[in-house]
């Protein structure tokens, strides 16, 4: 009989949780369309926190690397969402701009 109490009390604390994520990159997203890409980092690495596997979070993440210019990084967090999110073709597509920036011509095929 207790654990009926406890389905309802984890579900609901996951929602809440997963908002909270959501939150963060809405949060990321206002600074991002500022151009504020360290900012915008910040907020999205918060939002990671929260929902490690959202495709869309690890999107965020490289393309605020990419407009600063931190190709690395940028290579990085689409290699991160991509293992996550293996289907996720946004990512891929990311990766490949990021390999042609540097001039890995080869890899970005």
């Amino acid at each position: 009989m207790r654990y009926w109490i406890l389905i309802p009390a984890i579900f609901f604390s996951s929602l809440t949780y997963a908002q909270a994520g959501n939150d963060y990159y809405q949060r990321a997203l206002e600074f991002k369309e500022q151009n504020d890409f360290e900012n915008a980092l910040v907020y999205v690495r918060k939002a990671l926190s929260f929902d490690s596997i959202n495709a869309k979070y690890y999107d965020l993440k490289a393309e605020c690397y990419f407009e600063l210019r931190k190709h690395n990084e940028a290579f990085l967090a689409c290699n991160e969402g991509i293992k996550k999110n293996p289907t996720n073709a946004i990512l891929y597509f990311r990766r490949g701009n990021v390999l042609l920036n540097i001039e890995k011509y080869n890899e970005a095929i």
